[in-house]
């Protein structure tokens, strides 16, 4: 248990705007880290800090937002609560550095699934999980990368259309989504615009984005 005079705050962090814009997981991790404060740690949360962006990087506005609020405390014994070691980082130097940052600010770093404590085993531990972390991330991104270049070489496109395309309807014959086609009158308008940029017409970009006929 911790002293009944420290306090928490937590930080929830999931990868995507998509991610943060449906909202589960990041509430998920806010309401099981304020029960795990309130219930086991006897703890007041006193502040929430969230992040929609990758792991990878400390380059993040809610981290550093919650750095900043530990320094301006570092005299009120503030614990920070993360749901899992790759919610702090999926990079091994990312997550050594915020550690760092972190003791560094007077924050005491805790887990519900993991023991940040100073000891040898615990330590052993903690490096354990964020390489596993930073392996389970870098594999994630050369799946994602093979399956896209499989799909290219199928002539599927894997990515978002682009301007002037759309997907062809399955309904059409192909049973494919990924086939793109052309979506008119979108695609003769950009077509037009970025033949008369090429061919110096158009000066500078913004009048083929005001380009429309």
């Amino acid at each position: 248990m911790s002293d009944a005079k420290s306090r928490a705050v937590i930080y929830a962090r999931v990868s995507t705007l998509k991610q943060a814009e449906r909202g589960q997981s990041l509430t998920s991790q806010v309401m099981r880290l304020s029960e795990y404060a309130e219930n086991y740690l006897n703890t007041e949360v006193v502040e929430i800090f969230k992040d929609n962006i990758t792991g990878r990087t400390e380059d993040r506005p809610g981290m550093k937002s919650m750095l900043s609020y530990l320094r301006k405390h570092r005299q009120q014994n503030n614990i920070v609560l993360i749901d899992d070691i790759s919610r702090l980082a999926r990079n091994i130097d990312t997550h050594r550095y915020l550690r760092r940052e972190i003791s560094k600010a007077g924050g005491t770093l805790m887990s519900p699934n993991q023991n940040f404590g100073d000891d040898a085993d615990s330590e052993m531990g903690e490096n354990m999980a964020a390489v596993v972390a930073h392996h389970l991330s870098r594999k994630y991104s050369e799946t994602v990368v093979n399956r896209q270049a499989g799909c290219l070489l199928r002539r599927h496109w894997p990515y978002s259309e682009p301007r002037g395309y759309k997907r062809l309807n399955p309904e059409q014959g192909s049973g494919q989504t990924n086939i793109l086609v052309k979506h008119e009158q979108v695609a003769t308008i950009v077509w037009n615009a970025l033949s008369r940029y090429a061919a110096g017409k158009f000066p500078k970009q913004p009048e083929v984005k005001r380009y429309h006929v």
